[in-house]
Order: structure tokens, then C-alpha cells, then sequence
């Protein structure tokens, strides 16, 4: 498995990594959500329908000298959350990383931050919290929380839509949840353009506004086509009622 070292990304696609009888998921950055869902989800499909593999745990890692929790973070929790589900969340493991970034005081701060707001639902369900510490031993300290749950026969919530239910990625709690957020955020940049353009028009601005408009009809033609049931305030929003 490559690892990359510089601020490219060069995840490509999923592999797994054995670890005695342990599987892990290489990380995915750098190609689009949906693109990235799909593949973390039909992968995940596979483990699930292989009796010889068993999901020991799941790893959510966060930059904790990070000063926001940006919209985008919450996007990709909130994704994340709908993708195990509340019965998986005993088999997650929220880990912090980048401790040397910033000073002790700011980065505690920064933790008890997310654990008692971000991070709540999930460790209320039974999730861990884990500072990694750049060192073997604080990698170990990871696999030794997971294999200690090992035993916990929990498939995650995507598992069991896809494997059980045969629903497509789009119709998954994560699918739909993800899809929600890219209809708001397009709407809010093509409010945003349109705002612009009324109190100064210009071509560079008319040409996003375009392109996002393009865009919006795209995804209404996607969530169309999948037949993907969505709350009415979207379906409106972008004129399916």
C-alpha cells in the first residue's frame, strides 16, 4: 500500500491492510464525496458478505490543532455517523491527531470541545476517544481498543442497508444525507452569485452562475433518475413538487 508524504493525495482507491486478523481501510482524501462514499460503501458491502472477515472497528481521525469546525467537518461527520450507524458507534474510535502543532492548553481545549458538543451522540453511543501521539506505541494503543471489541458482532448501518435491505449507495442514510448538503450548499452559492450579479454584473460571475444553475439541474436529474427519496423542503427547493 502506498503512503504519500507530500500534500497530494495518493489514495486511489480502497485496500486492506492484515493486521493479524484485523482489516483496516486506507484513507480515501482527494477524490470527490459521492465518489469516495461509493467505494467505502461497496467495500464494505464485500467485508460484510465475506464470512472470513470480520470489522473489527472503524477510525475517525481529527486534526486537533484544527481552529474551526468547519462546515465541511461537520458534512463529513454527520456523513460518517449516518454511515455506521448508532448500533456500530461502540466500534468507533475518534482519534486526535497533529498534538504538536499547537500548545497543550489550546489543544485540551480543542478536545473537550469536541467531546462534549461534536463528538457527544457518538460517545454517548459508546465511542472512544484516542489522542495519537506520533509513536508506535500510540498506534498500538488504537489496535488494542479494537481488537478488545472484536468479539462485538455489529456490521455497520451502510452494511446492512446495502447487504440486507439491497439498497444503492444513494438510498442510504449516508447517500441521502450527503445529497441534502450538496443541494443546500448549491443553493446558498447560486443565492450567493445571484446576489452579486443584482449589485454588480460581470462575466466571470455570470459564468459561475451558470455553471452552478447547471449543476443544480444535474443533481435534480440524479435524484430523478435513483428515484431517491428526499424531505420535501429539498424536493421543492429544487422543483420536484
Amino acid at each position: 500500500m502506498e503512503i504519500g508524504h507530500s500534500l497530494n493525495s495518493c489514495t486511489t482507491e480502497l485496500s486492506a491492510v492484515e493486521i493479524g486478523s484485523l482489516f483496516g481501510r486506507s484513507d480515501a482524501s482527494g477524490q470527490q464525496l459521492l465518489v469516495i462514499l461509493k467505494n467505502i460503501a461497496e467495500w464494505l458491502e464485500c467485508m460484510y458478505n465475506n464470512t472470513d472477515v470480520v470489522l473489527g472497528g472503524v477510525i475517525y481521525l481529527h486534526d486537533i490543532s484544527s481552529d474551526r469546525f468547519s462546515g465541511t467537518a461537520r458534512r463529513n461527520l454527520e456523513m460518517f455517523h449516518n454511515l455506521c450507524g448508532d448500533a456500530a458507534l461502540d466500534k468507533v474510535i475518534l482519534g486526535t491527531t497533529k498534538w504538536k502543532r499547537k500548545t497543550e492548553e489550546i489543544n485540551c481545549s480543542h478536545e473537550d470541545e469536541m467531546k462534549k458538543v461534536h463528538w457527544k451522540p457518538l460517545i454517548k453511543k459508546g465511542s472512544t476517544v484516542c489522542r495519537f501521539l506520533d509513536s508506535h506505541e500510540s498506534a498500538k494503543s488504537f489496535i488494542d481498543i479494537i481488537l478488545r471489541r472484536m468479539a462485538i458482532d455489529t456490521a455497520l448501518q451502510i452494511q446492512v442497508e446495502m447487504a440486507v435491505h439491497h439498497k444503492s449507495v444513494p438510498e442510504t442514510k449516508a447517500g441521502k444525507g450527503l445529497r441534502v448538503h450538496q443541494i443546500l450548499e448549491l443553493q446558498a452559492q447560486i443565492i450567493r452569485l445571484e446576489a452579486t450579479i443584482a449589485a454588480s454584473s460581470d462575466v466571470e460571475t455570470e459564468s459561475k452562475l451558470v455553471e452552478s444553475r447547471k449543476r443544480m439541474q444535474g443533481l435534480k436529474k440524479e435524484v430523478q433518475d435513483a428515484k431517491v427519496p428526499l424531505p420535501r423542503r429539498i424536493r421543492s427547493l429544487i422543483g420536484l413538487l
